[in-house]
This record gives C-alpha cells, structure tokens and sequence, in this order.
C-alpha cells in the first residue's frame, strides 16, 4: 500500500465534502471502492486513533523533511515532524506532537514566515492556511472547533457589515461563507 496516498486519502475523507475534495479523489483516482478500502487500511494502522505514534507517519510518508522540538506548554505540541503531501505542495504537512512521539494533532503549514493577507474578501479554498492568516483571524471570532475543523466570523470590507465564515480542516482553508450583517 502506497503510504503518502493512504494518508491523503485519509485526511481527504476527514474534510468536508466540498467540490476540492470531489477534485481531488478524481485527480488521485480514488473511487469509492478504492477510497473505502484506503479508509480501512487507515483504521487498522490507527491514524484515526487519539494519541498514535509519530513514528507512524514516517513509516508511511518517510523520514520528515524537517523535524524540531519546541517549548510549548502543551506537551502534545513541543515536537513537529514536517512533510510534503504531492496533493498539497504549496504548504507543508505538520504532525504535532510529544517529544517522546505521541501525535497531538496533524495539519497544514505555510512553508515560509507566515504572511498576512490582506482582506479575506479575496481568498479561495485551498489556497491559504490557518498560520498564515493568524493576524486576520485575531480580528474575528472562533464560532467552533471540533478537530480537524475550526470555523471563524469575519468582517469583510467587501460590503460594511457583511461577515464571512471562513472554514479549516486540518487547518486548511476549505470554504468561505457569507453570513450577512
């Protein structure tokens, strides 16, 4: 079993089912047969299990491209393993975790210094992640969370008093949603 193609597989049926992820089965030539099985495969390894290991992301995708400890108050996040997933080149894959190798959480990275965008007026799905639009999102209000997915209402310039809710899943912009005054 090709490893980076389960865990695309595995992070694509995770995500909200949006025209991207329709896209992107269709580009990996995941049918449903295929997917289910892909789905299986990824249950028995335990990527779907709370606290797996680290180690088994490597086994799957190879060693990280980048791998570096941090102080974190969180002990679920003072080590990172960086990949790069063929489906997403423009960002980097981040599993997050324990310095002893337990998984805290695993999502999508700007592979530079995060930059702030302008006005999310202009963003698409799939085009921009959570890191890079700290400071926009600091300007709104988290309306839920539930991992992998994490929902903000914004203010747009667009049109005064409009709000959009900008939709994550593993911290990839996924939707935008207007939501009127």
């Amino acid at each position: 079993m090709d490893g980076i193609l389960l865990v695309q597989a595995y992070l694509l049926a995770q995500m909200r089912a949006t025209d991207r992820v329709a896209q992107a089965y269709q580009q990996l030539g995941l049918v449903e047969d295929l997917r289910s099985r892909l789905h299986r495969e990824a249950s028995a390894r335990g990527l779907g299990d709370p606290a797996h290991p680290m180690s088994l992301y490597s086994a799957l995708l190879g060693d990280p491209l980048n791998r570096t400890e941090v102080a974190h108050s969180d002990r679920y996040a003072q080590r990172v393993d960086i990949y790069l997933l063929p489906l997403w080149p423009e960002f980097s894959f981040r599993v997050h975790g324990s310095t002893e190798g337990t998984v805290g959480r695993v999502g999508f990275g700007s592979w530079t210094a995060p930059t702030c965008l302008p006005d999310v007026a202009g963003l698409k799905p799939w085009a921009a992640v959570v890191d890079q639009l700290a400071p926009i999102l600091a300007t709104g209000q988290l309306l839920d969370e539930w991992f992998p997915q994490r929902d903000y209402s914004l203010p747009t310039t667009a049109q005064r008093g409009q709000r959009l809710m900008l939709q994550f899943d593993f911290d990839l912009l996924q939707g935008l949603i207007p939501l009127g005054p």
